[in-house]
């Protein structure tokens, strides 16, 4: 009966083609950091070295490099003799590298053109180094799925994508209806094949043969039966897929150090089962091979539209919390990230100046801080799962880099000062644009000092600027030594000025002078005060002169968070034990009004809020919090919200962005391609909101909070807006961290005392801009918002030795061809982005407009190509080569556009040569 039972197995797949895909699972930092996990233990070191020594001894072997932060790494260690085996290995088609960034980067807490550095980068060394370009994606890992990283895969040059994870219930239906492999058409003209593996990405059960795992080396005696177990195995998942090849992985976490030794384990099963057929039945593949193998069977597949959000891995665990776990962490990344993609575009125009004299030096910098940035998009690092020491480690990367630039920056702008101002050797100092004064030192000291300061503002586009300052009376000088509108708004000693610069005269390279009065009293700020209530309507306390008919409330809550044995909350889900709790109550509220912003101070005992109303943006707030520690209850944590009332009808709809790009449509309590079984009445709403939550309704009367860092969002009642922002635990939820996401640091004025009790947690300050607008009358309001907050001014202060600019001397205004990349309509949402690299610069033109194409021109001067994203294949080159797909339904087209157009919510990208 046995025998019986394998030959039928072995009828299911003997016309079928079995592709192994050797590969290990190499995390960038997780339960260790980045280079301790390269280093020891299995070591990614010693994995490479070890398949790489195993392919040469046999050319019908086949493995999949992944991360190429790693692979960089071991690379530059080699010998001349190994790296021309390794380039061999490559040609032959031995091995093969999927997807290609530094890292497997997340795709619900990274922004858009984070992705798109971590990319261009691994995939630029790899072309440099081998001439070669991934074409398969494999995100076998991150927890979820987003439309921008598909769109962005196929805009890099992929073929397909390769999948674990999604929720439970979603493969579930998958497998019944043999969707496992279809064409996702996230947004016009996007067509991404995707394939999502039998069994997440671990080799078939019995037949791994890593030492880390419990597989014993294959006797002699054993292989028939090894083998019956396998054809039986693979019996069962032709059963859910198409094609008369199937597929699967060959490996798992941090396999492969032994790799000749699991390569001649498997192999005695794969000989065994071929020489029972006249052709060979398994191989060892890559997975580019499978998808050119699958395309020419041309088969039809189905089409997906929405996302993969939420994860679950059962009926309890939906892997939400993530979204916001470490939020202090994923606040640095951002704010790195804006001024990184700032620089990148300043200094590339300095280049294109001839203004750079040390560029080898400056483009090694940007390399080092962008594989740093790639290795931080990893998905257990801006995710915020990873071990806190591991999570430090990855900070003080950041920082290392981060400074190395930074003093580059302020050697540079000191040069510029001297072209500029005839100003020498004027020492340049920078904090970030909202830090408290006692995080800004240098500028503290000046001016306290009575020094005035000269402050250099790079690529800024905003009208009001804000500068941490002392308690001090302020004159801000423009280059024409014209005194600019200013105000100064102080609680208590923490101050901030306020000073509004000219809009139609702004340029790259600006200067002013800001003074301090030498009265040592100044008048305080004169603030009155209110009483409030979390019912009270806060447009109306901000509007007292406007009538408004846009109102809203704000209020703090809580979760308190699970600690059930079944399912307890932890770094990677989100499981609230009961309903929301209120958080803290209101102790005292001030209220100040000017012409330049009026400013609602609203003082609870964890939370103080700053609700600020610009007078030249209409029904826009500025919403800052700053978090106090939060603390346990008992050994559960609490999950701490932000909730904005408002009065629209959004009857349970509400979008949020994906990745910083297409707003994603959201039913409560509802997926679009799977039977949601209601067991987790909050978190199976949360949803990853890296840029934007937005609610409409039927008349066209729209809300949006735009935030400075992703977080999990939702809107769980009417009008309501709910955003996490904090999440301090203290189980661990059995996700592989093992350990509870406490954040704790040391408390200074209890260790002076010894009364320590218990640790701190981490507090911190978070910003999100509330806007009104009629989606009718312009859809594009809260892109503007956006783009404002997304395009910050670099600033950089020196101490001046005058009151006063020298307006003799002629400012020169530099140009160059750069400079003649134009978007023709200014008033259109949209970015140019350059980066520089040694023969030539990136351009990418991003239109962030929700409705509306963008014309733009580009020089005539010069040589240019539209490419792939990446900037490493001409759009021509592309087209040609890559593969093509049959659909059973109709998938959403794209409108056809010139080489100078960019539809909403696209980039195109180009190349010019230098």
């Amino acid at each position: 009966m046995f025998i019986l039972f394998c030959l039928l197995h072995l009828q299911q797949v003997e016309s079928k083609v079995i592709y192994f895909l050797p590969h290990s699972h190499d995390d960038v930092g997780w339960l260790d950091t980045v280079w301790n996990i390269y280093e020891f233990g299995p070591g990614v070191k010693n994995i490479i070295s070890s398949y790489s020594t195993a392919l040469l001894k046999d050319s019908g072997r086949r493995f999949v490099q992944v991360e190429t932060i790693y692979f960089k790494k071991w690379y530059e260690e080699q010998d001349i003799d190994i790296k021309q085996k390794i380039k061999q290995l490559i040609i032959n088609g031995q091995l093969e590298f999927a997807a290609g960034g530094w890292s497997m980067n997340d795709e619900a807490t990274t922004y858009y053109e984070d992705i798109i550095d971590s990319f261009t980068g691994g995939h630029t060394y790899l072309y440099e180094q081998f001439r070669i370009i991934p074409r398969v994606g494999w995100q076998i890992d991150p927890f979820g799925h987003s439309s921008t990283f598909a769109y962005i895969s196929y805009m890099m040059g992929m073929d397909g994508q390769y999948f674990a994870r999604i929720d439970q219930i979603d493969k579930s239906e998958r497998l019944k209806n043999k969707t496992l492999e279809f064409i996702w058409n996230p947004k016009p003209g996007i067509e991404l094949f995707c394939h999502i593996n039998y069994r997440h990405y671990s080799s078939p059960p019995g037949f791994d043969f890593d030492p880390l795992r419990s597989s014993p080396e294959i006797q002699s005696n054993q292989i028939n039966q090894k083998a019956n177990q396998l054809l039986e195995y693979f019996g069962q998942q032709a059963a859910f897929y198409q094609g008369e090849t199937i597929v699967h992985t060959l490996g798992d976490d941090n396999e492969w150090s032994s790799a000749e030794s699991y390569f001649k384990n498997i192999e005695k099963v794969i000989d065994n089962i071929n020489k029972r057929n006249s052709t060979a039945q398994i191989q060892f593949s890559t997975p580019h091979q499978y998808l050119k193998r699958l395309n020419q069977q041309q088969l039809s597949y189905s089409v997906k539209f929405d996302d993969f959000f939420p994860y679950s891995d059962n009926y309890q665990s939906y892997w939400t919390g993530y979204y916001t776990s470490r939020i202090s962490f994923k606040g640095y990344v951002r704010q790195l990230s804006k001024e990184f993609q700032q620089i990148k575009t300043f200094l590339s125009k300095q280049i294109s100046y001839n203004n750079i004299k040390d560029e080898d030096e400056l483009l090694q910098l940007l390399q080092n801080h962008n594989q740093n940035m790639g290795i931080v998009q990893h998905h257990d690092a801006i995710t915020g799962t990873a071990k806190q020491f591991v999570n430090d480690d990855y900070i003080k990367l950041l920082q290392q880099s981060s400074a190395l630039l930074d003093q580059y920056m302020r050697k540079h702008v000191s040069i510029l000062a001297e072209q500029v101002l005839d100003y020498k050797n004027y020492e340049f100092h920078t904090c970030y644009y909202n830090k408290t004064i006692s995080e800004c030192k240098q500028l503290d000291v000046w001016l306290n000092s009575n020094k005035t300061v000269l402050l250099a503002l790079l690529m800024n586009q905003n009208k009001i600027i804000k500068l941490p300052v002392p308690n001090l009376h302020y004159t801000v000088l423009d280059e024409n030594n014209v005194s600019l509108n200013c105000t100064l708004l102080c609680d208590n000693q923490d101050c901030v000025l306020y000073f509004i610069v000219d809009e139609d005269n702004i340029e790259e390279t600006q200067f002013y002078k800001i003074i301090p009065s030498n009265d040592k009293h100044p008048a305080n700020t004169k603030r009155i005060e209110i009483t409030l209530n979390d019912d009270s309507d806060l447009s109306t306390i901000l509007n007292p002169q406007t009538i408004t008919t846009n109102s809203f409330k704000l209020k703090y809550a809580y979760y308190k968070s699970s600690s059930e044995y079944r399912q307890p909350s932890g770094a990677y889900i989100f499981r609230p034990d009961g309903q929301l709790n209120p958080y803290g109550s209101i102790t005292h509220s001030s209220i100040h009004y000017n012409d330049i912003v009026t400013e609602l101070i609203i003082k609870r005992s964890d939370v103080v809020t700053k609700i600020r109303k610009y007078q030249h943006l209409k029904d826009e707030y500025e919403i800052e919090t700053f978090l106090n520690s939060v603390d346990f209850i008992d050994r559960s944590g609490k999950e701490v919200v932000m909730l904005i009332d408002t009065g629209i009808q959004n009857n349970d709809i509400f979008y949020t962005d994906s990745n910083g790009l297409d707003l994603q449509k959201r039913v409560k309590n509802f997926r679009e391609t799977f039977n949601l079984i209601s067991t987790e009445p909050v978190s199976q709403n949360y949803y990853p909101v890296t840029n934007m939550i937005l609610l409409n309704q039927t008349n066209g009367q729209s809300v949006a909070v735009i935030n400075d860092r992703s977080q999990g969002g939702t809107s769980l009642n009417q009008g309501q807006i709910e955003l996490m922002i904090q999440r301090r635990i203290g189980t661990d939820d059995r996700r592989g961290v093992g350990e509870a996401l406490k954040e704790d640091i040391e408390d200074p004025k209890c260790q002076q005392t010894n009364s320590c009790k218990q640790k701190k947690g981490i507090s911190q300050t978070l910003l999100h801009q509330l806007i009104f607008f009629d989606n009718t009358q312009d859809p594009n309001q809260a892109r503007r918002i956006q783009l404002r907050e997304d395009m910050i001014g670099l600033k950089y202060f020196a101490e001046d030795f005058s009151s006063k600019f020298n307006i003799q001397k002629n400012k020169v205004i530099p140009e160059s061809y750069l400079d003649e990349i134009v978007v023709l309509d200014e008033d259109s949402i949209s970015k140019v982005r350059i980066e520089p690299k040694s023969q030539y610069f990136i351009v990418r033109i991003h239109n962030l407009q929700e409705v509306g194409d963008i014309d733009f021109e580009f020089p005539k001067s010069v040589q240019y190509y539209q490419t792939t994203m990446n900037g490493l294949m001409t759009i021509e080159e592309w087209q040609s080569s890559k593969l093509n797909w049959y659909k059973l339904n109709k998938t959403k087209s794209q409108t056809q556009v010139n080489q100078f157009q960019v539809q909403p919510q696209f980039i195109s990208t180009f190349i010019i040569l230098r």
